[in-house]
């Protein structure tokens, strides 16, 4: 069992109200360890709009986004987050948000070129799987972006 007891979470707690972003962290994974999503949550918002983390932003955004009931309740807050997510440098968000715009998926108007567009950026980033996508579309019938 990998949760934490009652005394390490009082003292992550504590830690976590002095801005310890390690704290936070580790509760967060508790809480997603129990099965406790709001919480989750609500550590992975903090993570994200308090101390500008990309990876926090981009879980908040998944998380958000696998559960259907949640996603029509939270669309909002959590494609801005994934979209921040992408902006600030998170590669995979910046390959699944060209993935979102190539599909017309998760509330993104289908839109090749905007696809196109962040396929190069996370390519240009690393990323594999958008390095591949890229030729795909250069040589289809999307007019490439300079």
């Amino acid at each position: 069992n990998d949760t934490l007891t009652l005394e390490e979470i009082r003292k992550l707690k504590s830690a976590a109200l002095l801005g310890d972003q390690k704290a936070i962290w580790k509760l967060q994974e508790d809480a997603s360890i129990r099965g406790a999503k709001d919480e989750s949550l609500q550590y992975l918002y903090k993570l994200a709009n308090e101390f500008h983390d990309r990876e926090a932003r981009y879980l908040y955004f998944s998380t958000i986004a696998n559960d259907s009931q949640l996603f029509k309740l939270k669309r909002k807050q959590a494609v801005d987050q994934l979209v921040t997510a992408a902006v600030e440098g998170h590669v995979a968000s910046q390959f699944f948000l060209a993935t979102y715009y190539e599909a017309g998926t998760f509330g993104f108007e289908m839109n090749k070129h905007e696809a196109l567009k962040w396929y190069k950026i996370a390519s240009k980033n690393g990323n594999e799987q958008a390095k591949i996508k890229l030729k795909e579309l250069e040589n289809s019938q999307v007019d490439p972006i300079n």
